[in-house]
């Protein structure tokens, strides 16, 4: 179970779309080489028995009402044909497009063409990544990083080692590592007859998800993953490090093809990496990069030992950096990061692949044995396949069918990734609560009205030839509607597809009321679900075709 995709993740602009047309009304699996056409279906759950309409309010209760609670008006018409024109817009007609409307919080479908069908949906996909880790870790859990000697201590030396324990937090940053390591200047100690070295884990390599694009390599919008985190893994610049020598290599230096084509290509790749062997330090610089610039660390778990072992010696402690061994297990001092809710509002509101990766690889770890010690691993299979596996069984446990969602990686940066509408909204569902107030709602980005009316609390995903959007809808009546929209193949010179997406999503803020009409008896396919609006809407309107302008890739 594994996936991946370029992540132009959220792009401003759609976000400022969003908010914007929002606030206006109320006051980042590929898809198939042959797009089928958009198969649209109502409500899939009949209403009570009976010939007449049932009306939904903002409170999702449903109320029987008499035959003529549909009848035409300006502003009433079925939803059906309020988004069916939206399908028919000139710049998606050659594209693969989902779309789901579910209202919450019976998961009543309302609305699906191509609903069930697999899409890769970029950054979307962090929906489900952070949705898992929030509601099987806990909005307590932290993560913790310890540094302990292995050595008992004599005067001022630790005869033995020193012991990073990372745990896989993505916030830690160089000062926390200062900090954290100011531990051993405290406790008076000038002298280490050791090295400083990084506790193994189990399954946790530093890890650039194979099955994402080559040209994603060496981007800081697609750090490696690894054990020990230091600044999201990317290095502000070549800064020379104690003991080690420097070298600089272009892509005409490099006798190796891949890193010769990245360096020399307009994709403005770098990166930088250290040989431990030769305590060397390489910045490999490509076009458009300076040795000033921002380098993602390459291998960062050793990299980011020699940096500790940099900021320790200049603390002034004194270390052989000769392995020294010990049979003491000391602890010296442990940094704890913020609570789970801060990491995963800023994964989804930065949509930060490096933070989402490494939530991943954080379900993939082995819970804590009963006296709060790290469990040891019975398999060796790498944190994010186990991470994977921990997410689809999640997944099916809320209802998720397990060929809807299909997942390479945890942030959506895999082509591989397929996940369809309604599983992103089946999420959104569960996690919404009974209630739709769940606490979870609150670490996506919010636009609209302070009230529950024109509240959107949402996810968007755009990369190359993707854009999605998946989030929490309060309509213009109150009615609360989990919604996702998801393009594929998209024609790259359409500019603004995030135009288009929030569009159908303001068409639908301006529902007021929600009535499900059974024309026929006891024949619940003939279940229509009629809604009226705040104006009369634009059903059957010719849309105007957008302009085609050539953009840059975004590469977030």
């Amino acid at each position: 179970m594994k996936q991946g995709i370029r992540d132009q993740c959220t792009t401003p602009m759609m976000v400022a779309a969003v908010a914007a047309s929002l606030v206006f009304q109320m006051g980042c699996t590929s898809s198939p080489a042959v797009n089928p056409a958009p198969q649209t279906k109502a409500a899939t759950q009949p209403p009570k028995a009976g010939v007449g309409t049932t009306k939904t309010g903002g409170d999702g209760k449903a109320a029987t009402k008499g035959k003529d609670a549909g009848s035409a008006t300006d502003n009433t018409q079925t939803l059906d044909n309020l988004v069916n024109p939206w399908l028919k817009r000139p710049e998606i007609q050659h594209s693969f497009v989902g779309v789901e409307v579910m209202e919450l919080p019976s998961g009543k479908v309302l609305f699906s063409s191509n609903g069930n069908r697999r899409f890769a949906p970029a950054s979307t996909t962090k929906i489900i990544t952070c949705a898992c880790a929030y509601s099987t870790l806990g909005a307590g859990f932290t993560y913790s990083t310890k540094l302990f000697a292995e050595g008992n201590t004599a005067n001022d030396t630790i005869l033995g080692d020193l012991v990073l324990m990372p745990g896989q937090d993505p916030s830690l940053s160089r000062d926390d590592l200062a900090q954290l390591l100011s531990s051993v200047n405290k406790r008076k100690i000038r002298k280490v007859n050791g090295t400083l070295k990084l506790a193994p884990t189990p399954g946790g390599n530093d890890d650039f998800e194979s099955s994402w694009l080559i040209e994603d390599f060496g981007q800081e919008y697609s750090p490696v993953a690894s054990n020990l985190v230091i600044d999201r893994n990317i290095a502000e610049g070549i800064t020379p490090l104690r003991g080690s020598r420097t070298v600089i290599q272009h892509g005409n230096d490099c006798t190796n093809a891949l890193e010769r084509s990245l360096l020399n290509s307009e994709v403005a790749a770098g990166w930088l990496t250290y040989v431990p062997s030769g305590h060397e330090l390489r910045g490999f610089i490509g076009n458009g990069v300076t040795e000033k610039s921002p380098l993602p660390v390459s291998d960062p778990d050793e990299y980011n030992t020699a940096l500790a072992l940099d900021i320790l010696q200049g603390q002034g402690v004194t270390v052989s950096r000769t392995e020294g061994g010990g049979n003491a297990d000391i602890l010296i001092a442990e940094h704890l990061s913020q609570p789970l809710p801060i990491i995963l509002k800023h994964t989804l509101h930065k949509s930060d692949n490096l933070y989402s990766q490494q939530l991943l690889r954080t379900l993939g770890l082995p819970a804590p044995s009963k006296d709060g010690k790290p469990a040891k691993p019975q398999a060796s299979a790498a944190l994010e396949d186990i991470g994977l596996a921990r997410i689809g069984h999640w997944l099916n446990s809320i209802g998720v069918p397990s060929q809807e969602a299909v997942m390479f990686d945890g942030c959506g940066l895999s082509r591989k990734n397929g996940i369809s509408p309604h599983a992103l909204n089946t999420v959104l569902k569960f996690m919404a609560g009974p209630k739709v107030d769940g606490s979870f709602l609150g670490l996506l980005r919010e636009s609209g009205t302070a009230t529950r009316k024109g509240q959107f609390f949402f996810k968007t995903g755009s990369m190359d030839t993707v854009r999605s959007i998946s989030g929490v809808l309060g309509t213009a009546g109150g009615q609360q509607l989990a919604v996702t929209i998801i393009i594929n193949d998209h024609t790259q010179n359409i500019k603004n597809l995030g135009g288009t997406l929030t569009e159908l999503i303001s068409l639908l803020n301006e529902i007021t009321s929600i009535n499900f009409v059974m024309s026929k008896p006891n024949q619940p396919s003939e279940e229509k679900v009629v809604i009226q609006m705040t104006k009369p809407s634009p059903g059957g309107v010719s849309y105007g075709r957008h302009p085609r302008t050539r953009t840059r890739r975004r590469r977030h």
